[in-house]
């Protein structure tokens, strides 16, 4: 049964669910009775273990800003992928997985707050599209206290119900959404709205770009065997279809790993996402280019595939044996679904298919 509790985000009327089923640690199953769902009207859905909700209920740890925490949260949710499990710090020891969640760490997760208004504007009109769904529709927000501003403050990414308002208001300025009042504010978004969110959705990605590579780059004992996996599979596979491909711990950079992550994601055609040992930083990598509408090709390797996220192992996996056949199948795929690049090899047969 539910249990009433105060969300430990943003401290409102929210309920918490136990978790049934099972979690893994490396090879083992252990019971997830100790993870909790917490459902919140203004945070969304996100999972908790008591450990971690402690830590952020102490005013001693809370270093870290609570809307801008609800907020993407609740734009995990809204963009309907899987409820982040939040961490308050680094897994020292090996993950814990569950089919139910994606982990990830608060300070991780602050590293995406939009820094700049027109940032939060566009993330503002990418939640509003995904909520309505389709034209025609309206979403009304309530007011917020004494009929000021709007409350929902989360879905439009501000920290008071004025911002919130201000940003409806400025959307409508830009001519993107129209604005009536409805029991509350009701908003609807316009065709231009639409033309850009679709803009927003394809981003800055280019078919010159590359398509960004998300793999486990290898522990200590499998490091040569990763390496060897994109040396012959992926980048081959990639280059066969005409496109670059980038591998962002090969690139030299200036910027927060997170930052130029995410950033590549945005310019690429599509993502290759290679699940391999399944690593949450892989998982998190593809459902953020899902979320942008930036096509992911899912690949695994074959004695891992069994172990692959529920909400994920139903999508179409290529489930490889050997680099050689993955890069053939890589090829196959990208041309049969995204297109031929613009650098295709100087050679015009395929390559040719593993015995």
């Amino acid at each position: 049964m539910p249990e009433d509790l105060n969300c430990p985000i943003c401290e409102r009327n929210a309920s918490r669910t136990a978790l049934s089923g099972t979690a893994r640690l490396d090879n083992l199953e252990v019971d997830c009775s100790f993870l909790s769902q917490i459902q919140c009207p203004l945070c969304g859905v996100f999972v908790l273990n008591r450990r971690d909700e402690v830590n952020l209920r102490s005013p001693r740890l809370r270093y870290w800003n609570p809307h801008h925490v609800s907020a993407l949260l609740r734009e995990q949710c809204i963009a309907d992928l899987p409820p982040f499990w939040l961490r308050d710090h680094e897994e020292q020891y090996a993950p814990v997985r569950i089919d139910a969640a994606t982990i990830i760490t608060l300070r991780e997760l602050l590293t995406h707050w939009p820094q700049t208004v027109p940032e939060r504007l566009d993330r503002c009109l990418c939640n509003l599209a995904r909520e309505l769904k389709r034209g025609g529709r309206m979403k009304v927000f309530p007011q917020g206290p004494e009929q000021r501003g709007i409350a929902d403050t989360s879905a439009l990414f501000a920290e008071d119900p004025a911002e919130a308002h201000y940003h409806i208001h400025a959307l409508k300025r830009q001519g993107y959404v129209e604005e009536q009042l409805a029991n509350g504010v009701g908003v609807t978004l316009s065709p231009e709205g639409w033309a850009r969110v679709a803009e927003l959705i394809a981003g800055t990605a280019s078919r010159a770009n590359p398509a960004f590579v998300a793999m486990w780059f290898g522990g200590e004992c499998e490091i040569q065997a990763m390496q060897g996996l994109y040396d012959a599979g992926i980048k081959p596979g990639i280059e066969d279809a005409g496109y670059k491909a980038l591998r962002i711990d090969l690139v030299e950079h200036n910027e927060y790993i997170m930052d130029e992550v995410l950033g590549n994601i945005r310019r690429a055609p599509f993502v290759v996402a290679d699940f391999t040992q399944h690593r949450n930083g892989v998982y998190f990598e593809a459902g953020f280019a899902r979320g942008l509408g930036i096509p992911v090709i899912h690949t695994c390797r074959e004695d891992c595939f069994g172990k692959a996220h529920f909400d994920t192992q139903q999508l179409n996996h290529i489930v490889w044996k050997t680099p050689d056949e993955l890069q053939h199948r890589l090829c196959n795929r990208i041309l049969g679904t995204i297109g031929v690049g613009p650098n295709p090899p100087a050679r015009t047969s395929m390559p040719s298919r593993p015995s």
